[in-house]
């Protein structure tokens, strides 16, 4: 296994869980977006993008997601135990809570309804436990 000589990280389990967590994201928020908060969105449709413009978006949005979850890895890999499963709970709680305070708070500006704010809060702390999760059964030292 290679290690990064400069940070310890082993490199191939990071990138593979890097690849898996990005999956799961993907799948987490197909079946949260486009399917339990639609809704919601046809609700407050006045204030998104046409499906033209969030198509042309797409590869944006992967980027963004790709970035996201390798730093929350990286974060991950910088503080693990090698402690099982529940490492990843005690890892995907705080971090759950942070993206459910990020991604809900836009409520605060935003004219939605709250339940959408409450299923973006909701989203996020189920993004920050299924990563935490997964990282945990990934990486190894």
């Amino acid at each position: 296994m290679m290690h990064s000589p400069s940070t310890g990280i082993n490199i191939s389990r990071y990138f593979i869980m890097v690849v898996v967590g990005f999956i799961f994201m993907f799948a987490f928020d197909f079946i949260v977006h486009r399917n339990l908060l639609m809704d919601y969105y046809e609700q407050s449709k006045n204030l998104w993008r046409s499906d033209e413009e969030m198509q042309a978006n797409f590869i944006v949005m992967m980027i963004r997601n790709l970035l996201l979850i390798g730093i929350i890895g990286y974060i991950f890999t910088r503080h693990f135990e090698d402690k099982g499963i529940m490492e990843g709970f005690r890892f995907g709680i705080p971090m759950g809570l942070l993206l459910a305070i990020m991604m809900g708070s836009s409520y605060i500006w935003m004219p939605v309804p709250f339940a959408l704010a409450l299923g973006w809060a909701m989203s996020g702390l189920g993004i920050g436990l299924g990563l935490g999760i997964i990282f945990s059964l990934i990486y190894k030292q």
